[in-house]
């Protein structure tokens, strides 16, 4: 008998540590929140371009390198209420369209340390200028492990050579009215 209580309480415990393990690992793959921070249809950027900015001075900087390159019509305000000592902003922007466009990051998918993020535009068949941009505010620690759908852009350095590449979007391809992740829309073009 004196083995079957040992037997139950090792099972118990092995239970409790399975459990708790389960409890620290869900605790590590807890969904990442973004927090928009600006929004436009009409954005100041019109070129493609997707970076990370982490300070107020890089923003600074960024911004008027941008309009010196003429990616930019004018430099962007820095947003308010961003605390850069726990967070950064991921700025995404498809450049100028031909048509009225909408452009949306969708809440990022975590694996492990990796963000992962997606976007979905929306286009319609109305005659006017627009340069949709989304710009989010994320924890400071997963600055380094952000990975866009090739179909709204590739992270770039923001004092690279070259600030803005080419996309989907941009390239001018002819994209309906939808609503598909990038991702979606992507393959159909492969």
């Amino acid at each position: 008998m004196n083995a079957n209580l040992k037997f139950q309480a090792s099972s118990s415990m092995l239970a409790a540590v399975i459990a708790a393990g389960l409890v620290v690992g869900a605790a590590e793959a807890a969904p990442v929140k973004m927090r928009t921070v600006m929004h436009y249809t009409m954005g100041a950027w019109i070129r493609p371009v997707a970076v990370v900015l982490r300070s107020a001075d890089e923003w600074t900087r960024w911004n008027d390198q941008m309009v010196a390159a003429e990616h930019a019509v004018a430099a962007e305000l820095l947003p308010a209420g961003v605390d850069f000592s726990r967070e950064v902003l991921l700025v995404v922007a498809i450049g100028e369209c031909p048509q009225l466009t909408t452009f949306e990051l969708a809440e990022p998918e975590r694996a492990g340390r990796t963000l992962y993020f997606t976007g979905r535009i929306e286009r319609t068949w109305t005659q006017a200028f627009s340069s949709p941009c989304h710009v989010v505010a994320i924890d400071r620690r997963f600055a380094d492990s952000i990975v866009l759908d090739p179909g709204i852009g590739t992270l770039e350095s923001p004092f690279g050579a070259v600030a803005g590449r080419m996309t989907l979007a941009a390239a001018g391809a002819s994209i309906e009215n939808r609503t598909d992740s990038w991702g979606a829309v992507k393959h159909l073009y492969r």
